[in-house]
């Protein structure tokens, strides 16, 4: 994963200046690795335009709903800094790798790649986004209902 990362930072300095403004190497997990802080209101703005576009690909018309994002590959910084116990993310991330996503065929599966998962509900649609061969990325639908019982799920 790395190094088509890399690569494609190499070709575009301005790229890497933009997405790591504030980074730090740090060891997590007994790995050097690199932290930084995400804007993450432009980040799920990012991902659910991505989802609406594949939608749009793939059924043909606008996704009706709202997408819920989720970054199975990113940690927090109590769990990166602090060592404390992440007791929730684990299983969330089993769950969703265990959803039957139908892998898709892309131009560049190296750099992206993705599944789709429809289910009998109209919202029931997740994307798999993989990007770079590592950084695993879920957007699902959510029924209006689903974001009356969690507000803070739609922001």
């Amino acid at each position: 994963m790395f190094e088509t990362a890399r690569r494609s930072f190499e070709r575009s300095p301005a790229l890497f200046r933009r997405t790591f403004a504030r980074y730090r190497l740090v060891v997590v997990n007994g790995e050097e690795t690199f932290a930084y802080q995400v804007n993450l209101t432009r980040f799920k703005r990012i991902i659910r335009a991505i989802a609406n576009a594949l939608y749009f690909h793939e059924f043909g018309g606008k996704f009706p709903h709202h997408w819920l994002v989720y970054n199975a590959t990113m940690i927090s910084e109590n769990q990166g800094f602090r060592g404390l116990v992440d007791r929730h993310n684990p299983q969330l991330r089993a769950m969703l790798r265990n959803v039957p996503a139908a892998e898709r065929d892309t131009n560049q599966p190296e750099v992206f790649r993705y599944g789709v998962y429809r289910g009998q509900e109209e919202h029931e649609v997740l994307y798999r986004l993989l990007f770079y061969g590592g950084v695993d990325i879920y957007a699902f639908g959510a029924s209006p209902e689903q974001l009356e019982n969690n507000p803070q799920a739609g922001a």
